[in-house]
């Protein structure tokens, strides 16, 4: 009995000693908070908060080896040195299997190391690399993520060292994940939400979802809910990105198409060059295309963005026989997009195009007709990606037939979970009822898309499309199945980062509803510079 009233009072006198030391703290007797620690610290009785005060001395003194020496000598009195001396390889998890479960003190010495080292990389003037620091942060975050030790925190810490790190695919898995714990917790941390959709909002933005970023830094700082720190981060974020963009480029493909005059497999066995009855003289070659694109984007103080875009294309053949591909388009884009609100955005965007061709071998190019399309286009931020609606009107104005017409429904999703090689975007179009010219009435359309990036390496990136699209009509030749594939790839120079090579590859195959076949393939390289 004697000894347990000893033991109850050692305790008490170190809570006391502790107190005490730091109140000295807050009133800057350093020495003598010291001097109380040091009572503490040479007790029988380990007094966990004291040795971490102690720490914190030592690292706002930046004696930052010291203070990670207090944290190591307490794992090991409350676990053993087990975890302290090995390296993250991949039997890593194997290795920590055969070691003894650390108690719930030592779960939080762990966590509280691998925050620390954390912390440690945003600072100068630290005696470890940021290599290392980053290794012993992902060490300790390995073994938090092992033993599930505050599960939802050590997500969200491996998330900002990856977003740091410019590992955005992952970061960006490691978040999703801490909100799906968060949200399963009974008593949710509404800072620590807020905070983590501001970390994904500014993962997205920095891996170029800029539209997805910024709804969510946006919904971030309209709510009342955040905390003060997190909506001053999302108001600096938000800041950044207002202002003017220009850019200009220019450049130069050279591309061949198999069968530039879309003709049946029928129609290219039997062709000749020499038929009087049409203006078709050869069936496949190359096409001289240039032009160049500009570029303005401004945001407003109100955050409401103006796009302003123009581009024209002049495409020659190679071969006069082919002059019948001679075309120049010159396009206008202009587009209005609004404030994000509750993770919502309206978009209006409107298209004018003119395009010029020959009507037979021996004319001139003249315009031929001009297209335009009016999209209003509503966006909204899932916890999985962010889903876009929209309803494009086209109207087509040609100058030697009747105008056509169509109203289309869009659905275009882009998953937030993505990787290196694996950014992926899905489309689904359908319009019920495109107005065609008097002799082919109504057609229907419905095309579903696939389209991927790929960062392949530095400079390197690739682009690849799939899509399958389907139009009826009481024409068995405008009603078609048709299949595409795309892929096309850019190098950036390194002594010139302003020039790129391009590269691309398709091919397509239609099958008629008169059991003809079309196919195409058409490849291209160029060079494209960015003033």
């Amino acid at each position: 009995m004697p000894l347990s009233v000893h033991a109850i009072s050692l305790a008490e006198i170190q809570e006391v000693r502790y107190a005490k030391a730091e109140l000295a703290m807050i009133d800057g007797r350093e020495a003598d908070a010291v001097r109380l620690l040091t009572m503490n610290l040479n007790s029988k009785t380990i007094h966990v908060p004291s040795f971490k005060l102690l720490a914190r001395y030592h690292f706002d003194h930046r004696d930052y080896a010291k203070g990670f020496r207090v944290y190591y000598y307490l794992v090991r009195k409350f676990h053993g040195p087990y975890l302290l001396k090995t390296r993250v390889t991949k039997s890593f998890p194997r290795f920590l299997e055969r070691v003894p479960v650390p108690n719930e003190t030592a779960k939080e010495l762990y966590f509280e190391i691998a925050s620390l080292y954390l912390q440690a990389i945003e600072q100068d003037g630290l005696p470890q690399s940021k290599n290392q620091l980053t290794l012993l942060a992902f060490k300790y975050l390995s073994i938090c993520q092992f033993y599930k030790i505050r599960e939802a925190d050590t997500q969200m810490a491996l998330a900002r060292i990856n977003s740091q790190l410019e590992n955005y695919d992952i970061a960006i898995d490691h978040i999703l994940e801490a909100q799906e714990l968060f949200e399963h917790d009974k008593n949710p941390d509404k800072n620590k939400s807020k905070e983590l959709e501001f970390l994904l909002g500014e993962t997205l933005l920095k891996s170029g979802f800029t539209d997805a970023g910024s709804l969510y830094l946006k919904s971030v700082y309209l709510d009342s809910k955040s905390s003060p720190v997190v909506k001053e981060f999302s108001s600096a974020y938000l800041q950044a990105l207002k202002g003017t963009l220009i850019s200009t480029s220019a450049f130069y493909n050279l591309k061949y198409s198999s069968n530039s005059h879309d003709l049946t497999e029928e129609e290219l066995s039997n062709f000749t060059g020499s038929n009087n009855e049409t203006f078709y003289k050869k069936k496949n070659g190359y096409v001289h295309s240039r032009g160049f694109n500009a570029f303005f984007l401004h945001t407003f103080e109100s955050d409401l963005n103006f796009l302003l875009g123009g581009t024209f294309i002049d495409e020659k053949a190679a071969d006069p026989l082919l002059n019948l591909k001679d075309s120049r388009t010159m396009a206008l884009t202009t587009e209005l997009k609004s404030s994000a609100e509750d993770k919502s955005q309206w978009k209006l965007r409107y298209n004018f195009n003119i395009f010029y061709l020959r009507p037979s071998t021996e004319d001139p190019i003249q315009q031929s007709s001009t297209l335009h399309i009016i999209t209003p286009q509503y966006s909204h931020s899932l916890k999985s990606g962010i889903i876009s609606y929209s309803l494009p009107y086209d109207l087509t104005v040609s100058s030697s037939s009747e105008n056509t017409y169509a109203l289309s429904f869009q659905i275009d999703y882009s998953p937030y979970r993505f990787s290196k090689y694996f950014m992926p975007s899905y489309s689904l179009r359908h319009t019920p009822r495109k107005t065609e010219t008097s002799t082919l009435g109504h057609s229907e359309l419905t095309s579903f898309s696939i389209s991927n990036f790929s960062d392949l390496a530095d400079r390197h990136a690739l682009f690849t499309d799939l899509s399958i699209e389907s139009k009826t009509n009481n024409e068995q030749s405008e009603s078609y199945l048709e299949w595409y594939f795309g892929a096309s790839y850019t190098y950036q120079f390194k002594f010139l980062p302003e020039l790129s090579f391009n590269a691309s590859f398709s091919n397509s195959q239609r099958k008629r509803r008169d059991s003809q076949i079309v196919k195409t393939l058409t490849m291209s390289s160029g060079l494209t510079y960015t003033f």
